[in-house]
């Protein structure tokens, strides 16, 4: 009876007229009302329910930005789900939530949740009483540290986003947060609010890196879907979201033609634009080269870069996991100096990147040409800033979770036992 109810009740939820209702347009994130919601409605109201209820063992939400895939989180949920004793919720997106979700269930939620994961910048965090009873991981969504971003990049979201420096003084104040790396946790410190580094536990995003079955099912399956691309040298190009510039996207593209006419029919170049970049416009190359030429920006740049045989980057973060693979990078950045000044870097760029820096369409093919299949530069740039970089960090983090779970000795949390591990896991394969 419970299951019909639920049945029915979820087919009246999705009608058009329930929808209007939970969903109205005057609350969507183009709005005034829909921001001011999210700023400060939802968070303030989780302050106020954590003085009237208390936090749930075991609960653990994980809230994401929208525009980022949530992978490590599946990656983590796959380790807890061999634990008795948790409760997993995830959010993608808060504006893609009903009024109902917004109002009630997620401030309550965040009151009563045991451990909070956050990927990105998370205002639904601000006003919650920071206490023993619960901590906040930033897991952050990129990899290293290149770009400035959160306390350290202060200055430039005032200055060009209008945002306000006492709020995001109050966002960015994390329990704890991944190892970057060890040349970059002291960047991370100076972002997040000296957020403890859990150090040896990196983005759990990384132990696809090292998963050799997981790699190539994805490359069969990308090949599958692209057979051009096979037996072909990759190319592989991922212009960075200019979100701090006015200039049009197509302006700092590269000319296709100018590149793609030095190649052979070897060559591929695969696009891959960055997620909020899917309105840019670009000229493609012309008919001589468009077979040699594919934009697949709807594919992952992770899957990608395992089928490719060189990264063409600008100001992208995609670098780190790149190098991770041992293969080689090259840098296009026509517009470096009016991006510097526009937007801040924790290293010199020019002393830091991993590959040759090209400004022209011409020192690019030359550089493609010199290093492709050199990964000599890729590799140190890894030991000297990454150092040893674990290949299990879906299953440290779990375990950091479990331990905090169970800190008081009670054992509520405890491992399932290996014959219902091993079905749920081929369960899950199944589907």
């Amino acid at each position: 009876m419970k299951r019909i109810m639920k049945k029915v009740l979820n087919k009246i939820v999705r009608t058009k007229l329930a929808q209007i209702f939970l969903r109205p347009s005057f609350m969507k994130q183009n709005t005034r009302l829909g921001r001011f919601c999210q700023r400060e409605v939802t968070p303030y109201l989780a302050r106020l329910l954590q003085k009237v209820v208390r936090v749930k063992q075991g609960r653990i939400l994980s809230l994401g930005s929208g525009g980022v895939s949530p992978v490590q989180y599946r990656l983590l949920k796959r380790e807890l789900k061999q634990y008795d004793g948790l409760k997993m919720y995830r959010y993608n997106n808060y504006f893609g939530q009903s009024i109902v979700t917004r109002l009630i269930r997620m401030p309550y939620l965040m009151a009563t949740s045991e451990v909070i994961l956050v990927e990105d910048v998370c205002r639904l965090i601000k006003y919650l009483d920071r206490n023993d009873d619960q901590i906040i991981i930033q897991t952050w969504h990129a990899l290293g540290a290149f770009k400035k971003f959160g306390l350290a990049n202060v200055d430039n979201l005032v200055r060009l986003d209008n945002e306000e420096k006492d709020e995001l003084q109050i966002i960015h104040v994390y329990d704890y947060v991944l190892d970057p790396g060890y040349r970059f946790r002291e960047k991370y410190k100076e972002s997040f609010a000296q957020g403890e580094i859990l150090e040896g536990i990196f983005n759990p995003r990384v132990d696809l890196l090292f998963d050799e079955d997981y790699m190539m099912k994805k490359k069969a399956r990308l090949y599958e879907n692209y057979p051009q691309l096979e037996n072909k040298k990759v190319l592989l190009y991922t212009p960075t979201y200019r979100g701090f510039s006015s200039r049009v996207d197509a302006d700092h593209f590269m000319d296709f033609d100018q590149v793609l006419d030095h190649f052979d029919d070897n060559y591929v170049l695969v696009l891959k634009k960055h997620p909020s970049m899917k309105k840019s416009s670009y000229q493609p190359p012309s008919e001589r080269n468009a077979h040699k030429f594919l934009d697949i920006s709807n594919v992952h740049v992770n899957n990608l870069m395992l089928i490719a045989d060189m990264l063409i980057n600008d100001y992208s973060s995609t670098f780190f996991e790149f190098a991770l693979l041992g293969k080689p990078v090259v840098f296009f950045a026509k517009d470096l100096d009016d991006y510097l000044d526009s937007r801040g870097f924790y290293f010199d760029y020019k002393e830091f990147v991993p590959g040759s820096i090209c400004r022209t369409e011409l020192e690019l093919q030359r550089e493609i040409s010199k290093r492709l299949g050199d990964n000599s530069q890729v590799k140190r740039f890894v030991t000297e800033y990454f150092g040893d970089v674990p290949s299990n960090n879906s299953e440290r983090l779990a375990n950091f979770i479990v331990d905090f779970v169970n800190r008081s000795g009670s054992e509520i949390v405890q491992r399932k036992e290996e014959e219902v591990i091993e079905y749920k896991y081929k369960e899950e394969q199944a589907v």
